[in-house]
């Protein structure tokens, strides 16, 4: 599997993620700026898209953080700006979605 992202620490130690020319750069800034290194939003994520692809709470929509509302649809999860109508959008497979939040809260 190609590795459409890397999670790094930059200079100050802030913990980052950049897309790689496969990747999608709005679910990276998804990362940096609404997951950050706050574990119980993280968790809260992580439990939330769990449970969607377990087959519960198809559709369900929440305005996560600063930037991004997530919505999850069995199995693939849209990130949109909630400031900006006119910013991309992203859709990801929720799958690599919730590796991805795991790999970024184990760097925690």
């Amino acid at each position: 599997m190609a590795k459409h992202y890397h999670i790094f620490r930059d200079t100050t130690g802030r913990l980052q993620m950049t897309a790689t020319r496969t990747g999608d750069p709005v679910v990276a800034d998804f990362l940096d700026t609404d997951i950050r290194e706050d574990r119980s939003h993280c968790d809260a994520v992580l439990d939330m898209i769990e449970r969607c692809l377990a087959g519960g709470n198809a559709g369900q929509e929440s305005s996560i953080g600063n930037l991004y509302r997530l919505t999850l649809d069995q199995d693939r999860a849209r990130l949109e700006n909630i400031h900006d109508a006119l910013a991309p959008a992203a859709e990801i497979a929720c799958s690599e979605l919730l590796g991805l939040l795991r790999e970024w809260r184990g760097h925690f």
